[in-house]
């Protein structure tokens, strides 16, 4: 009967420290999360500088050639970040963490383009629509990361567990939402 309480108490120590272990996961996936958040801001604003100075009528097709390939630079950067990983494990997949999230639509056709069909965008998203969750106490689930579709690629999680905005009338729901992937290819496309 004495040995009934330390038992429990090892068992409740062991189930403590494999929370705190989860804890100390999601904390370091939600840091380096933060950090490429940060950077995709920062490629962001440089794009908007960029079409905000290629407006000016001094510019000549050299200066915009230059502009262009900067953005095509920033879009490969934006690229590396949302295929980033953390312990081997893609960030931005869901809950499919070994498969590369974003991959180059080897059938992107500028003219073809269509915003309300995502198989005609420049880049794929090949992730999963779930976020991944883990259990911090019991019972309770914390997610520790947002997925490619919704963050890069403007579809709404539900949106794309229905298929993606390939139906232009499920793809309404998610008005206002942008691919940011496709703005700066259509970005390059004008300057050049």
């Amino acid at each position: 009967a004495s040995i009934r309480p330390v038992l429990t108490t090892r068992t409740q120590i062991r189930s403590t420290e494999r929370y705190l272990d989860t804890m100390g996961v999601s904390l370091d996936k939600m840091e380096s999360t933060d950090g490429h958040f940060e950077h995709v801001e920062n490629i962001l604003q440089r794009v908007k500088e960029i079409t905000i100075n290629s407006i000016n009528a001094a510019m000549s097709p050299a200066d915009m050639n230059v502009f262009a390939d900067e953005v095509s630079n920033l879009r490969q950067e934006l690229l590396d970040s949302a295929n980033a990983m953390v312990d081997g494990k893609y960030i931005f997949a869901g809950y499919q963490e070994d498969v590369k999230p974003f991959v180059q639509n080897t059938a992107y056709d500028p003219a073809l383009y269509d915003q309300a069909d995502s198989t005609t965008w420049p880049y794929i998203y090949k992730g999963d629509p779930n976020p991944t969750k883990l259990e911090i106490t019991p019972g309770e689930q914390l997610e520790v990361n947002l997925t490619g579709n919704d963050l890069f690629m403007g579809i709404s999680n539900s949106v794309m567990q229905l298929g993606g905005p390939t139906p232009p009338a499920i793809y309404a729901s998610d008005a206002g939402r942008v691919d940011i992937f496709s703005v700066l290819t259509r970005v390059e496309e004008a300057l050049r």
